[in-house]
């Protein structure tokens, strides 16, 4: 298995890094390897706490410039594809900004809210749920055998509503715990996802050619610019978590509770708007698979530092599940959910395909 440029887990590309060895290792090992990274930059938090916090000042810069390098290898056919792929795209965006979010209550309801009775950690599982799509989920749609372009064009679409839907979604499933500053979240996630994606599309009609070349990489270099984001952020919260280590555990198992469900819940949303097997499941990865590092730059700023713990541990558990689920479907791809033949007999435009 080897993992295509993130723009576009694309047929083909210009450029020549594409077919080069070593981009191709990199893609795998920093991009597909991500779950595993994400594992030791939560040890080095612990291990390295103070060198952490020197990077906290920069993490929303480093959150940019990750967004910025996914909004540079975007393309017009990806815009153009919303209006061909209508049904796709919005069975995508309302199981991002609400299927998501659904799986994430019932985590944080269940986890945080019945058991510890913490609404930071629940407020930062709720954000979790209400982030845009993150970009890995084009390589983790790609290596399952999924629709990849849609998948790159939803991701583009979410992360730019992210101002507006984000903080209601998170008012609307939070607000009764925490108090949810609206107004600034808007600005906020508006600064993070809209202006680095808006930048990278200027800078791509100055520079195409040259943007062009260095696209292979692109997939690379943005997941390398989340890697001192999760330290950075998590930070501040360690030595609670050094008190108090059993959250861990339960963080753990709250992500785990949401990444199934999601998975789930998306894959038959898919089902139920009439979409092909392949749009099932960009929908599901694109469901599962969240911008960790902008949420969590959000929960820092908004509620604390213990609501960054859920997207830290999210990010772990989200790509472990994310590409094991791919390569799954990846040697198996006939492979379907059960209930698609029951589901056909009550709603007839299910497809088999």
């Amino acid at each position: 298995m080897h993992a295509q440029p993130l723009a576009a887990s694309r047929e083909h590309s210009e450029s020549p890094l594409a077919d080069t060895p070593l981009v191709k290792w990199l893609n795998r090992i920093i991009v597909v390897g991500f779950g595993a990274w994400a594992i030791l930059l939560f040890a080095f938090s612990f291990v390295a706490t103070d060198l952490a916090r020197v990077l906290n000042p920069y993490a929303n810069y480093l959150v940019m410039l990750s967004i910025f390098s996914m909004g540079l290898t975007l393309q017009g056919a990806d815009f153009l594809r919303i209006l061909r792929r209508p049904r796709g795209i919005v069975a995508i965006l309302i199981s991002d900004y609400l299927v998501a979010t659904i799986a994430a209550w019932i985590a944080g309801m269940l986890v945080y809210i019945l058991i510890m009775n913490n609404p930071a950690l629940f407020v930062g599982q709720i954000l979790q749920g209400a982030g845009p799509g993150g970009a890995a989920s084009a390589i983790q749609t790609w290596v399952g055998r999924g629709d990849a372009a849609l998948t790159v064009s939803a991701t583009a679409v979410d992360t730019l509503i992210a101002p507006l839907l984000l903080p209601l979604v998170t008012l609307l499933f939070a607000g009764a715990f925490v108090q949810v500053p609206v107004l600034e979240m808007v600005v906020q996630t508006a600064q993070l996802a809209v202006l680095p994606v808006l930048a990278a599309l200027v800078v791509k009609r100055l520079a195409t050619r040259q943007v062009e070349y260095v696209t292979p990489i692109l997939p690379a270099a943005g997941v390398l610019c989340l890697w001192p984001v999760f330290p950075a952020i998590l930070a501040p919260a360690i030595p609670l978590l050094l008190r108090q280590l059993e959250i861990i555990p339960l963080v753990a198992l709250a992500g785990t509770i949401q990444v199934v469900v999601a998975a789930v819940l998306a894959y038959f949303v898919g089902a139920l708007a009439g979409v092909s097997e392949a749009q099932r499941r960009s929908i599901m990865f694109d469901t599962t698979t969240q911008n960790s590092g902008l949420v969590a730059v959000l929960a820092g700023a908004n509620f604390g530092p213990l609501a960054v713990v859920p997207a830290v541990v999210y990010a772990v558990i989200m790509n472990v599940f994310s590409f094991a689920l791919a390569g799954y479907y990846r040697a198996n791809p006939d492979a379907r959910l059960p209930g698609i033949a029951a589901l056909r007999r009550v709603f007839p435009w299910v497809r088999e395909d």
